[in-house]
């Protein structure tokens, strides 16, 4: 009961104590077990595919200049790099396709440093800066 604005204690129906302890709440268990979990699969090494390379063997470095979701624009590109490249013994520049987009590339080189050493010119005959692929 409220009487001069404070509440009679009598009319609670939990103690100061028990008003201030805080609630601990459980959650029922499942009356039936879980499923295990699957055992891991063990690591087994990849196998080359055939036109596949490997890092560290010569032809794994590209540089990528560009990608693209439709293949005429990667195409586009590629023959103006190439146009671009032309007659300085440098690698010419492909598309390939990877999951949905296709990417332009120039390559393959043979060693990651060849790679590195290509890229500036690149980017001043063409205005892209390339970046490193190495699968």
């Amino acid at each position: 009961m409220i009487a001069n604005g404070h509440i009679d204690p009598s009319d609670s129906q939990l103690t100061a104590d028990e008003a201030i302890r805080p609630v601990s709440m459980t959650l029922p268990v499942a009356s039936t077990p879980l499923p295990a979990a699957p055992a891991p699969i063990p690591a087994q090494p990849l196998a080359a595919s055939p036109g596949s390379t490997v890092p560290g063997l010569p032809g794994a470095y590209y540089l990528q200049v560009g990608a693209f979701s439709k293949e005429a624009n990667a195409q586009t590109l590629a023959s103006r790099i190439n146009a671009q490249l032309s007659g300085d013994g440098r690698q010419h520049a492909m598309t390939t396709q990877i999951s949905q987009l296709y990417r332009v590339r120039i390559g393959p080189y043979d060693t990651r440093e060849a790679a590195l050493e290509d890229a500036p010119a690149v980017n001043a005959k063409t205005g892209i800066l390339p970046s490193l692929v190495a699968p």
